[in-house]
């Protein structure tokens, strides 16, 4: 059995709506990373806020449709949630916090929810999921080692993995939207 990288496994129990706006949050925010040259580390870390604000309400959210590994969605959500309402409940501090501080902060972060998105990998949750865990790994170990650099590498390299991973899950929303369109097709058909 040869695993696929946009694997529908993930999502298959998250309705399609969910998954785009998921997928349609990356790719916003992602571009306003991508587009950010002159912002300061503060402002694009308050938009990183808000991002993971809003997925790990998705995550926790999915734990209603989905109890499946409940426990990682609940981890991923409640550290993306917790992160988020820091950020927001600090602005002033945010605003006028050293860059090298900030980097190593959003790099824990990066690396605490990269190793979250590959152990939920492991157990099931598709090679996409994988792939980002590794990126968030990735990028969150850069900025622990060279916060000095963040200034400068924090908006492209953020704004590139925002954008490709929700590009990914975009796709997957339409991946699931089909088949769910095909379970509802061949349900009633089954009843006539």
């Amino acid at each position: 059995m040869t695993a696929k990288l946009l694997d529908i496994k993930t999502y298959e129990s998250t309705p399609w709506g969910l998954v785009l706006f998921e997928g349609a949050m990356g790719v916003l925010f992602g571009s306003f990373f991508l587009a950010a040259g002159g912002w300061t580390i503060a402002m694009l870390v308050g938009f990183l806020g808000l991002y993971w604000l809003i997925t790990g309400l998705i995550s926790i959210g999915s734990i209603f449709i989905d109890s499946r590994k409940w426990g990682i969605k609940l981890a991923a959500g409640l550290l993306g949630i917790l992160a988020g309402l820091l950020i927001f409940s600090h602005p002033l501090w945010s605003a006028f916090l050293v860059p090298t501080a900030l980097a190593i902060i959003v790099g824990v972060f990066g690396i605490i929810m990269g190793l979250l998105k590959i152990v939920h990998a492991f157990t099931g949750a598709g090679w996409d999921e994988g792939l980002r865990g590794v990126v968030s790994l990735i990028l969150g170990v850069l900025l622990v080692s060279s916060p000095y650099l963040a200034p400068k590498l924090i908006p492209t390299l953020l704004g590139a993995v925002l954008f490709l991973g929700g590009l990914i899950i975009v796709v997957m929303a339409f991946r699931v939207r089909r088949a769910e369109k095909e379970h509802a097709h061949h349900g009633h058909q089954k009843h006539r």
